[in-house]
C-alpha cells in the first residue's frame, strides 16, 4: 500500500512539473530593421528589434535580454547586448555603419541576427489531496 502511495505521488509530481513547463511563454522576433544613421554619432546606425511575447495569464515578463550580431561584408562580426523592461516589445542598438580595418575599404553591414531571452516570474497555486 505504501509503495502505491509513493508511486502515485511520483506520478503527480511529474505531472505538475510538466504542467509548469507548459506555462512558459513564447517569444517571436517580428522584425529587425535598420532605422538609419544615429543622431548622436553619424558613423553609427540604429538597428531596431521588435518582438511579441505571449504566455499563460500567471506569467509576468520581468525583463528581456537582447543580443544582436551584425555581420559586415568583410566577414567581421559585431556583437551588442541590451536589456529591456518586461513591458517593452522593441529594443534599439547603435552599431558602426561600416567596419574599417587597416588599409582595407570600409565594409558595409550585410546581415543581422537577433536573440531574446525573457526573464519572468510566475504565480501559481497548486493543491494536492491524496
Amino acid at each position: 500500500m505504501n509503495t502505491i502511495k509513493h508511486s502515485l505521488m511520483l506520478v503527480l509530481l511529474l505531472f505538475l512539473m510538466a504542467l509548469g513547463k507548459a506555462s512558459v511563454g513564447q517569444i517571436e522576433i517580428t522584425e529587425i530593421k535598420n532605422m538609419g544613421v544615429s543622431a548622436l554619432k553619424e558613423t553609427n546606425s540604429i538597428i531596431q528589434v521588435s518582438w511579441s511575447a505571449q504566455g499563460a495569464p500567471e506569467l509576468k515578463h520581468v525583463s528581456f535580454e537582447l543580443s544582436l550580431e551584425v555581420t559586415y561584408a568583410d566577414g567581421f562580426v559585431e556583437h551588442s547586448q541590451a536589456k529591456a523592461p518586461g513591458s517593452a516589445r522593441t529594443g534599439r542598438f547603435e552599431v558602426p555603419t561600416l567596419h574599417r580595418s587597416g588599409n582595407q575599404p570600409a565594409a558595409e553591414m550585410t546581415s543581422f541576427k537577433a536573440s531574446i531571452t525573457a526573464n519572468y516570474s510566475e504565480t501559481t497555486t497548486k493543491q494536492v489531496s491524496l
